[in-house]
């Protein structure tokens, strides 16, 4: 599904299309996924288009501290980024306990890029279910609202091998 989803990025972006890229366990690859697609869809969107900003990736837990930090007009840019461009990242959605004000900024972006038909990938370690305990009911409808993928496996990231490392038994 990934792949075919990169095969048509393009047609993906421009339908608005969602995705919630998630798994239980972590070092599987989420990231690296959607940042892939977002690599391919700017090889193809920028193609003639001069500097045109169409895509924004964000840390969910390190946007929402800045969300807290920016001065007034910085917040308004950034979501302003956040609810316009053609494609946004949101990575690692429920990392984090939320507060009201957290809650807040994710439901202005959620929401406002739902309606205004924008394409989202967004990737979390949460279940959909889990993801509605920490989000709640109406924001986990519109993140799971169509492409819902599970990755299973183990771990990718480097120490984590079946090898062992030199001057480890």
């Amino acid at each position: 599904t990934l792949k075919d989803i990169q095969l048509d990025i393009d047609n993906f972006v421009k339908d608005g299309r969602i995705l919630y890229l998630w798994s239980r366990y972590t070092g599987l690859g989420k990231t690296e996924f959607v940042c892939k697609l977002l690599k391919t869809y700017l090889a193809v969107a920028c193609i003639g288009n001069g500097f045109k900003d169409r895509a924004y990736f964000a840390y969910v837990p390190s946007l929402l501290l800045l969300a807290k930090e920016f001065n007034n007009t910085s917040r308004y840019e950034i979501l302003d980024s956040l609810n316009s461009l053609d494609l946004v990242i949101l990575d690692d959605i429920g990392a984090v306990q939320n507060s009201n004000y957290d809650l807040t900024i994710l439901s202005n972006v959620i929401d406002t890029r739902y309606r205004n038909g924008k394409s989202t990938l967004y990737t979390s370690n949460l279940s959909p279910a889990e993801l509605e305990n920490v989000i709640g009911l109406r924001l986990k409808d519109r993140i799971c609202s169509d492409i819902v993928l599970e990755l299973k496996g183990g771990s990718h990231r480097r120490g984590t091998s079946k090898y062992v490392r030199r001057g480890e038994s």
